[in-house]
């Protein structure tokens, strides 16, 4: 899986840094014990896992930046060694909007969050639309390849923790089946698949069992790769849907990445596991705004209007980073076309928070695309972290995202961030805007932390 406006650039407040000492994800703490190979056979936890096994990553990109004073504050410590996903909501529920979840809501998200046991993720966030005043928004989390965050979801799937229910659900068993695959190092897919978003759709208090959109992040593919994405055809994708892709389907999907301009890749590919008649979408990253619409005409889209390409001109002005992304459909591509926007980090300070949010909020409630008080209430969920200082230093903090840092000793905090604004244009029908906000786990060395407090 993605940003925000309100107050005065100047009006800067200091971050309010939970730490603890010791590493995240120790070594060895989170290793699978169970060698598994589902390529050469199904898992079998229950008979409908074998059924349902047919086989052939926002990672969110480092966008999420913001401007922060030059003194930087380290506050009381706080150990997330044990955080399960449950408990990374607890800690910033007295900060998030109402506007934008209401208790209801919160209260059905924090009741799926506790379903998933184990140190699974460090990344988490929600998806809620800007221009509807209802105050419901969508769960995300983020499981990344590194730091035993995959093996800690391969060990929650074959674990007794895992809902009985949700075994018995068709989406699931595949999910299972996926991540079986991913997890194995002999797999293709061990290398090739960074991470993965969970992104469900909050339906109220349906009694149904809750299935994902899954989004698959890949290393980088761009046109010289087409010939050689089995990998993702083949494999990763055919086990999420439980069949081969269509001949249509993949034909569009190679296409659409040979198409691709030479600065541009793939980002993401998402298969909507929780809607009717699954759709594939495609995130393409490191376009030039310029060459979205030739790009899209190339795979068959059409636009009448050309209202797009005076979208994306504008949003150029307010945003340094776009990302495209469409789906691909039996017929072709989807109608829909989604513009996220963001921008890329200054000095690949991956910490710091942007203030040019507020002038591209600003533009969206001009334009009637965002409500102003969900632009403020946003600012506020980021910027209004109430510092516990334990001390204080000029010296910019070398935070990282803590995936990053593998082996070694550390401290850690969780950083409320706004990721991206995606438009959805669809021609003749109005521009929506949803907002992609949440929190992720920083990291700095020990070494360096304690060469810092000396």
């Amino acid at each position: 899986m993605k940003e925000n406006i309100g107050h005065d650039i100047d009006d800067c407040i200091p971050t309010y840094i939970h730490t603890c000492e010791k590493n995240i994800y120790p070594v060895g703490k989170m290793e699978s014990k169970t060698e598994v190979n589902p390529l050469e056979r199904p898992i079998e936890y229950d008979s409908l896992t074998e059924n349902a096994f047919t086989a052939r990553e926002i990672n969110l990109e480092n966008i999420l930046s913001r401007h922060q004073p030059k003194k930087e504050l380290i506050s009381k410590r706080q150990n997330f060694d044990s955080y399960y996903p449950a408990d990374f909501l607890s800690s910033i529920e007295p900060y998030l909007p109402k506007e934008m979840i209401s208790y209801q809501n919160y209260a059905e998200i924090k009741n799926l969050a506790k379903k998933f046991t184990g140190n699974l993720t460090s990344f988490f966030g929600f998806e809620s639309r800007l221009g509807n005043p209802e105050s419901k928004s969508d769960y995300m989390l983020s499981i990344s390849s590194k730091r035993g965050e995959r093996e800690a979801l391969f060990d929650y799937l074959f674990s007794n923790n895992f809902p009985e229910k949700f075994k018995k659900q068709t989406e699931w068993a595949r999910i299972t089946n996926f991540t079986a695959c991913w997890a194995d190092t002999k797999s293709s897919l061990y290398d090739k698949i960074l991470g993965i978003w969970f992104e469900f759709d909050i339906v109220g208090s349906s009694t149904e069992t809750p299935i994902p959109n899954i989004f698959l992040h890949t290393i980088s593919v761009n046109k010289k790769d087409h010939k050689n994405i089995q990998w993702l055809t083949k494999i990763a994708l055919p086990f999420l849907i439980g069949q081969n892709l269509s001949q249509n389907i993949e034909k569009q999907l190679l296409n659409s990445i040979k198409k691709l301009p030479e600065n541009a890749s793939l980002f993401n590919v998402g298969i909507m596991l929780s809607r009717p008649n699954y759709g594939m979408r495609v995130v393409v990253k490191r376009l030039n705004p310029k060459q979205i619409v030739a790009y899209l005409k190339s795979l068959g889209w059409s636009d009448e209007t050309n209202e797009l390409c005076t979208l994306v001109n504008e949003l150029n002005k307010y945003s340094n980073r776009i990302v495209l992304s469409f789906d691909i459909l039996e017929t072709g591509i989807g109608p829909k076309i989604g513009i996220e926007c963001g921008f890329y980090p200054k000095d690949h300070d991956e910490y710091s928070s942007e203030p040019r949010w507020r002038g591209f909020l600003r533009y969206l409630v001009s334009k009637n695309l965002c409500l102003p008080e969900k632009c403020n209430v946003l600012l506020d969920f980021v910027f209004d972290q109430e510092p516990v200082p334990t001390f204080m230093s000029d010296e910019k903090q070398p935070l990282i995202i803590s995936t990053k840092i593998q082996n070694e000793e550390h401290i850690s905090t969780l950083v409320r961030q706004i990721g991206h604004i995606k438009i959805v244009y669809k021609s003749h029908q109005p521009l929506e805007a949803k907002a992609y906000y949440g929190a992720r786990l920083f990291s700095m060395k020990q070494s360096q932390y304690t060469k810092m407090v000396r």
